[in-house]
């Protein structure tokens, strides 16, 4: 049986919901509606472990790039999600 917080989806989450939203406003910029699309799963993955190490790097003391690379991340995954092939 379904709790009412799963049935709730991203809901749950209004402040990531946000970020991606952010994230996507962004990437309105300079890539085509939908483009994303064309991408394999795989390698969105691939960015978006990309932009995980980068925020472990300034975590760890690199320079800081003021991109919010985990917002990029979590976008990046929630585009695999939708792309992968079951």
């Amino acid at each position: 049986m379904e709790t009412s917080e799963a049935k709730s989806g991203i809901r749950l989450f209004p402040r990531a919901a946000e970020v991606v939203r952010g994230v996507l406003r962004l990437g309105q910029r300079s890539h085509r509606p939908g483009e994303w699309r064309a991408i394999p799963a795989r390698e969105h993955v691939r960015h978006a472990v990309e932009h995980l190490r980068r925020l472990q790097a300034e975590s760890d003391g690199a320079p800081k790039t003021g991109e919010d690379h985990l917002g990029h991340a979590l976008t990046r995954l929630l585009m695999a999600a939708e792309c992968r092939e079951d």
